[in-house]
């Protein structure tokens, strides 16, 4: 029984290193069931055998191992519009600025990590951040940073991307000599948890979990939320006066931000947006920027209502980069 477990192990690695990136649903093919292969991949990734994507298809994230890197740009299918641009600025960059960035790009570099990777760079005065392509060397992103600082002494080049990668690299070398395969204890400690498992999932069913645009919804009424948040009040009442439907929601913030999902009249029917309402007086760039990001996430048009103003950046921002989102005030 143990030499079973400890050959599926052993089968899910060498998949994996053949086959990766791969999706949890090919582990399950190989394995059987469902927990039982979220079991395998999280014991191999939690001892740094494995490696795991930020960006997903549909709801599941790309598991691989060193090497298999490059491969990960099959995620750029499965992007929004605004990750898609982030992704095209930084491969043909190689290296940004962050500072030299517009609000929204800023935002949709940190949702395109696996291929926009964090640099910290300090200099005699300053620690900026940077960005590089992930396929970019050291002394490459070295030297295109000292050119964009115009030559500045670079003290110390992401030093905790350093340590990071030395990490990565002990690891690699204990996987090459173990000839590829998990440790014996790692094994061992996989079997212990792979029976609790198969014990579980005896006892309990499987149940699939249900997708939602905007996650934990509070289980009270609108009403009687209503009772309680002034905002949400004035928001409900905007929502009426101009026909609009309130589908899903949550309070993010009591009597300041409120996350929704609504449905517009239009002359072509009803059109679904995500909606952001912000109880502030000035509504700035970071604020229309984080709410676009997060409509594009959904694949919805974004509205962002709110009792205060545009400062003049964020009418210039809107105008200009933020297409397909509209801003009213309450």
């Amino acid at each position: 029984m143990a030499n079973d477990k400890s050959k599926v192990v052993d089968d899910v690695f060498e998949y994996i290193k053949k086959k990766g990136p791969i999706l949890p649903v090919n582990v399950s093919k190989i394995v059987g069931d469902t927990l039982l292969a979220g079991a395998v991949l999280a014991g191999l990734r939690e001892r740094n055998l494995i490696k795991v994507s930020h960006g997903k298809i549909g709801s599941s994230p790309l598991y691989y191992v060193d090497g298999q890197e490059q491969k990960l740009e099959m995620l750029y299918g499965y992007m929004s519009t605004i990750q898609k641009k982030a992704f095209d600025l930084i491969k043909a960059k190689k290296v940004l600025r962050e500072k030299d960035l517009e609000p929204a790009m800023r935002v949709a570099m940190r949702m395109v990590q696996d291929f926009a990777i964090p640099v910290n760079v300090r200099t005699k005065d300053s620690t900026e951040l940077f960005y590089k392509w992930y396929m970019l060397s050291d002394k490459e992103t070295k030297e295109l940073i000292g050119s964009i600082l115009e030559g500045a002494s670079l003290a110390m080049v992401s030093g905790e991307q350093k340590k990071s990668e030395r990490e990565l690299h002990e690891t690699k070398v204990a996987v090459q000599e173990s000839e590829g395969k998990p440790k014996s204890d790692e094994i061992e400690k996989l079997r212990r948890e792979l029976e609790e498992l198969k014990q579980q999932i005896a006892k309990k069913p499987f149940e699939k979990p249900v997708d939602k645009k905007i996650s934990d919804f509070p289980s009270a009424s609108l009403d009687d939320e209503i009772k309680k948040d002034s905002f949400l009040a004035s928001v409900v009442t905007f929502c009426k006066r101009n026909k609009i439907e309130i589908v899903e929601w949550k309070i993010v913030k009591r009597n300041s931000e409120i996350d929704m999902t609504i449905k517009l009249p239009s002359a072509v029917g009803t059109v679904e947006y995500y909606c952001k309402a912000k109880n502030k007086k000035k509504i700035n760039d970071g604020d229309l920027s984080m709410a676009f990001i997060q409509g594009q996430n959904m694949k919805l048009p974004t509205l962002l209502i709110s009792p205060g103003q545009l400062t003049k950046k964020a009418e210039n921002i809107l105008l200009k980069d933020l297409k397909g989102m509209t801003f009213r005030k309450i």
